[in-house]
């Protein structure tokens, strides 16, 4: 995803959401789509996205920003699945990490019984 010139503050995601297990729950009303205690979000094929003010934005780096209070920015995704948001789950990375990890699991979903060639 593009770098964004502005990311949301801690407070106005924490205003907006709520943080169980991997996923934002909704604390207000953001459109009239929204419903106040539902799970936030829609799955892309390969992200899970939440609009603030009509901007698509990354679950796992809303769900980064609430809990470090920063984004410096790659967000990695440890286990490799982009639609497990937990935070023990998610890490700072930079693109060489990103590509090198994305790597890596591919190799293990295209080999049999998971055994890198």
């Amino acid at each position: 995803m593009r770098q964004r010139a502005y990311f949301p503050s801690v407070d106005r995601l924490n205003e907006l959401f709520e943080y169980r297990d991997g996923k934002l729950y909704n604390k207000v009303v953001r459109n009239s789509r929204t419903k106040v205690g539902e799970v936030a979000g829609s799955y892309s094929s390969k992200y899970v996205l939440v609009c603030i003010d009509a901007i698509p934005w990354q679950v796992s780096r809303i769900v980064f920003m609430m809990h470090n209070g920063y984004i410096d920015g790659y967000i990695d995704h440890i286990n490799g699945n982009t639609h497990d948001n937990r935070i023990e789950n998610l890490r700072a990375a930079t693109p060489k990490v990103t590509s090198l990890v994305s790597k890596v699991y591919r190799g293990i979903k295209n080999t049999k019984h998971g055994a890198l060639l």
